[in-house]
């Protein structure tokens, strides 16, 4: 079923697509979101490469810099 939540690891994976191109359709770096978020890039990285997702008190740091729901970021728009 299509745009469902996921559960597991894969939702890392998942989340890193959605920020990634999140991130492209705001024109921000993930040096920008870093900066806005008061934390390192490095971290934003591990997010956007699939290595692990924010702690839920940063998601809504996360959203609120891309103007985007947490629903947005967790779900696989492209599951068949």
């Amino acid at each position: 079923m299509s745009n469902m939540l996921l559960d597991g690891p894969k939702i890392q994976e998942v989340f890193g697509w959605n920020l990634r191109k999140r991130l492209k359709d705001k024109n921000m770096t993930q040096t920008k979101l870093a900066i806005d978020l008061g934390i390192s890039r490095l971290i934003v990285g591990r997010w956007v490469s699939g290595s692990g997702i924010p702690k839920p008190r940063l998601m809504a740091k996360v959203c609120n810099a891309l103007e985007c729901t947490p629903d947005y970021l967790m779900k696989d728009h492209y599951a068949g």
